[in-house]
């Protein structure tokens, strides 16, 4: 049996690592976030072709697209319908950030960036979950 002191101190330790992991994890969610607004506010469309795909990676879909002599590659999961139909040379278009073509996604922007939002709620709901499960194994047992 654990002493009061030693679950308030599990309870203190391993709530500070949920807010770090779940503080980390809304942080890199932050940073897709801001990538995905700039190229739904400043998006332009352009035909690519498919040069590669792996279906075994969430269905990535590798592209290819040129703009003023430059060529630019990108990789999304939103380009086809299914990744196992997708074939090597097919068209597809391609939303890229005018100010930096390097952001690039196969698909529509807009709806890439309504995934973020629901996110942080995910978040929320696993950081509470966690402090949960932290409570109830460090509680008081009662003989």
């Amino acid at each position: 049996m654990l002493s009061i002191e030693r679950r308030i101190i599990f309870r203190i330790f391993f709530s500070i690592l949920v807010f770090a992991l779940v503080g980390v994890f809304a942080a890199v969610n932050k940073h897709f976030q801001r990538d995905t607004q700039a190229l739904v506010d400043n998006a332009n469309r352009v035909d690519a072709e498919i040069t590669n795909k792996n279906c075994s990676n969430a269905g990535l879909v590798y592209y290819r697209f040129n703009l003023e002599g430059k060529e630019f590659l990108g990789a999304s999961n939103a380009c086809v319908a299914s990744c196992a139909k997708a074939l090597t040379g097919e068209k597809v278009q391609v939303t890229y950030e005018v100010n930096n073509p390097d952001n690039s996604i196969c698909g529509s922007a807009g709806q890439i960036a309504s995934r973020f939002s629901a996110n942080y709620y995910a978040l929320g709901a696993v950081g509470f979950g966690l402090l949960v499960v932290v409570f109830y194994l460090t509680r008081r047992k009662i003989d």
